[in-house]
């Protein structure tokens, strides 16, 4: 089972549901529901605060025979998509301007678009 420092980020309690805590200065609160959103089909997904600074997701009702999947397999699977999350996050804030700007001109109609076309440009 993954640690830090020590600690386990994730743990199965007796009533086989599992938990994480999230880090509230390192992952925003979009990118944990969009990974709950994308991984709710496998189990019940429960976030809420823990604290000011953590945030508790919790997985119950998880569809082993269903989908194949462990509680263990899912909640890795939701650490490596609320991290893509949170990178998509970071990227759409850092680039998310130039990404529009290109698209702008990818779509903008362009002029004397048929002399283009037929090459007498």
């Amino acid at each position: 089972m993954p640690r830090i420092k020590n600690q386990e980020i994730f743990v199965k309690n007796d009533n086989n549901k599992w938990t994480i805590n999230l880090s509230k200065s390192f992952y925003e609160k979009a990118a944990i529901f969009a990974a709950a959103y994308k991984l709710n089909r496998f189990a019940t997904i429960q976030i809420e605060p823990k604290g000011e600074n953590e945030v508790l997701v919790t997985f119950s009702g998880i569809k082993s025979l269903e989908y194949g999947v462990t509680g263990q397999q899912l909640v890795e699977e939701f650490c490596r998509e609320v991290n893509d999350q949170q990178l998509r996050q970071e990227l759409n804030r850092q680039f998310g301007r130039l990404r529009d700007l290109i698209v702008e001109q990818a779509f903008k109609p362009v002029a004397n678009l048929e002399d283009k076309i037929n090459g007498k440009d």
